[in-house]
């Protein structure tokens, strides 16, 4: 049976056998929706996928926890979210004028509840990472992308990208093995990292 997959803010990537979402009709869109307006067109329990890249971090936080909410309803039990999101040491994490939340590894830790937000859980965690540098499309070893109908860049700071990348899986190893002690004593030493990958179940 084919899964249902929603690829939310889709902005200039296109993700195979998904509806690609976005707030204006694009030639990378399949489905226009406003994202602010809620509740959102589809119905509860009827998603196996969704898919945000780089979308999250434009919303404030009374948004943002609608935007969850709504995740959570529209999501099949143990249907899967995948988030990616410019980690708070990124270059690009609120230097864009248009971003108004920037994101740790323990951001995600809500959705787990036991919290004055969300007392119980929304999603299960199987994986948050923290990576050096942002995972180009056709490194991502998560997600099918259609690259006929994919802008196939280079990331915000090509420059960077090229001068960090013969150092990056050195820095990369030293991340994971504490993500923790990488945010709270050394992330500014190598002038940040990239992004953050979440990936969650539904419970």
């Amino acid at each position: 049976m084919k899964k249902a997959m929603l690829h939310l803010g889709c902005g200039r990537t296109y993700i195979k056998n998904a509806v690609n979402v976005d707030f204006f009709e694009t030639k990378y869109c399949d489905q226009v929706v406003d994202l602010n307006e809620f509740p959102w067109p589809w119905k509860d329990n009827s998603i196996d996928e969704i898919y945000m890249l780089y979308f999250i971090e434009h919303f404030d936080s009374a948004q943002l926890i609608n935007i969850l909410k709504e995740l959570h309803r529209i999501l099949k039990v143990n249907g899967l979210l995948h988030i990616q999101c410019p980690h708070f040491t990124s270059m690009i994490a609120l230097t864009d004028v248009d971003h108004k939340k920037s994101f740790s590894v323990t951001s995600f830790g809500i959705l787990e509840g036991n919290n004055y937000v969300f007392p119980k859980a929304l999603f299960k965690k199987e994986l948050v990472k923290i990576n050096i540098l942002l995972t180009l499309p056709s490194e991502n070893k998560y997600i099918d992308f259609d690259f006929e109908k994919t802008d196939r860049n280079i990331g915000a700071h090509p420059l960077m990208r090229r001068l960090l990348r013969p150092f990056s899986f050195i820095f990369q190893f030293c991340i994971d093995l504490s993500p923790t002690l990488f945010e709270r004593f050394w992330c500014y030493w190598i002038g940040g990292a990239d992004e953050i990958i979440y990936r969650g179940k539904k419970v």
